[in-house]
């Protein structure tokens, strides 16, 4: 089913899995939800996306063409985040027109999606930066009250204040520095490692910042390129298991520290105009902890990761991209 689609009466299930282990089952229970039908299909089907916490499985309609996805929660996954996922598809993002996905069906920890056509997955971050900014911009001004912030209040970014938390993160982090350091070329490597020994005693401290930061809006938490479908001047963010309430800064923070431009001054100001338009203020000690966990972050990603793993703008960013990256790099200098 695509974005603007009327009734759709078949969808055909990749026969890959339609008897490996209980993805075959999962997808007709949701399609049945759905109020929809399960046909096997031909040889020439979707590929899946095995991701961190779910099986993608595009499904295909009877000209062979994808109409939906079943997302099959993984067993790891805990069901604060996909109720927070199916709360935003199915209630807050038709509510405010959001550049979010369709919900079409749940069932359990299992959701169908709406297809949507002819968006992608953006080649380069750099190009997508303003389409992604402005969908920012929609989903920022979302203030969720009552029943809309129930399913978001406790979970996200924002919420493990706790000192037993911070310190298993820091843990982690130690845990992974190493791997990290180990994927870089070694010319950089001597540089990341001395960056690195600064940052970590600062982490924890930048954790409890961040934890500190409040807001009371709509937030993804989990903004990347594999969390987008870019389609022209539209960007549509997919994947919404970290979705929360808390400052709009934690995403727009995360995407400049990564994707935008070099110049730090140019990066402070985008933030900084991005919190004016959505009408929040501007906490400067929390943009500075931002960055802090932000590079935790991928460095945590990165350092659990094997470089078969790796995509090609993850690879990108490894290689050069968040060396050069001005804001981030040069504050973790500081």
């Amino acid at each position: 089913m695509n974005a603007g689609s009327g009734d759709l009466r078949r969808v055909y299930a990749p026969a890959a899995y339609a008897g490996a282990m209980d993805h075959g089952p999962r997808i007709d229970a949701l399609l049945q939800a759905a109020g929809l039908s399960a046909w096997p299909s031909g040889p020439a089907t979707a590929t899946t996306d095995a991701g961190t916490t779910a099986r993608v499985v595009p499904l295909v309609g009877g000209d062979g063409r994808p109409v939906a996805v079943a997302k099959l929660a993984g067993p790891a996954v805990d069901d604060r985040r996909i109720d927070a996922e199916a709360h935003v598809l199915a209630r807050l993002g038709p509510a405010h027109r959001l550049p979010t996905p369709r919900l079409l069906a749940r069932h359990r920890r299992d959701l169908l999606l709406a297809w949507v056509d002819e968006a992608r997955e953006p080649a380069s971050p750099a190009a997508a930066a303003g389409p992604v900014l402005a969908a920012l911009v929609r989903i920022h001004r979302v203030q969720p009250t009552g029943d809309d912030a129930a399913p978001l209040a406790g979970w996200g970014r924002g919420t493990a204040a706790s000192d037993a938390a911070f310190e298993r993160r820091t843990r982690r982090l130690e845990r992974r520095v190493a791997g990290f350091l180990a994927l870089l070329p070694a010319a950089r490597r001597e540089a990341w490692r001395s960056r690195l020994e600064r940052l970590l005693p600062r982490h924890g401290q930048a954790c409890r910042i961040v934890a500190d930061l409040g807001g009371d809006r709509l937030i993804h938490g989990d903004l990347h390129p594999g969390n987008l479908r870019v389609d022209g001047q539209t960007a549509i963010l997919i994947d919404w298991q970290q979705a929360s309430i808390g400052h709009p800064l934690v995403d727009v923070v995360r995407w400049l520290a990564e994707h935008g431009p070099r110049d730090a001054a140019i990066c402070r100001a985008l933030a900084r105009g991005h919190a004016e338009a959505v009408g929040v203020p501007v906490h400067e000690p929390a943009m500075a902890a931002l960055l802090e966990t932000t590079l935790a972050g991928l460095v945590s990603g990165f350092g659990g990761r094997t470089p078969g793993t790796l995509r090609p703008w993850e690879r990108a960013v490894i290689d050069g991209t968040l060396d050069e990256r001005g804001w981030l790099a040069a504050h973790v200098s500081g």
